[in-house]
């Protein structure tokens, strides 16, 4: 996935230092499939019915076999305690380590990207499939939203030619 995405570099205006970052929050990503292999219906209505990651140029969507379990909605995502559809898989990757706390994934999607100045994630459920969407900066983003402001992004192109001109002043 992280090979798959955009990356930019941004110059942090208080440190100074170069940073890399990918077009949408790793962290976001790995519990958004960590939710669909987590939630998804292994049912034999569903088998052989693979979690599907799509990225577009201005969206990246994870599709999961399965609704929504139980009497859960998708406003209430993030809010209440979901019914849980394999609890014994769920406890396995807690005791495991792969996740660290039940029902943190949803809120962890929508900080992370309202952290990258990104609109909230959009989940779609149908009868058969669960969708999360994310929206990358060629996105409108929502009011409220943490911005950059004060950094400087630049391709790697011309930060490989600002580090070797000669020093400029603010006049040039």
């Amino acid at each position: 996935m992280k090979r798959n995405m955009k990356k930019m570099t941004i110059i942090n205006a208080k440190t100074g230092l170069r940073e890399d970052r990918t077009e949408y929050p790793v962290t976001a990503v790995r519990e958004a499939v960590l939710n669909a292999l987590v939630h998804r219906d292994y049912s034999m209505h569903t088998e052989g019915m693979p979690i599907q990651i799509r990225m577009y140029e201005d969206r990246l969507e994870i599709h999961s076999p399965g609704g929504i379990y139980g009497r859960f909605r998708v406003d209430q995502l993030g809010k209440l305690q979901p019914d849980t559809r394999n609890s014994v898989l769920a406890a396995a990757l807690e005791m495991l380590g792969v996740t660290e706390n039940r029902y943190s994934g949803i809120p962890t999607m929508r900080r992370e990207l309202r952290e990258y100045g990104l609109r909230e994630p959009e989940f779609t459920d149908n009868r058969n499939e669960f969708r999360v969407c994310f929206y990358n900066a060629g996105s409108a983003v929502l009011p409220g939203a943490k911005k950059q402001k004060r950094d400087l992004r630049v391709s790697g192109t011309l930060l490989h030619g600002l580090c070797h001109e000669k020093a400029r002043t603010a006049a040039d």
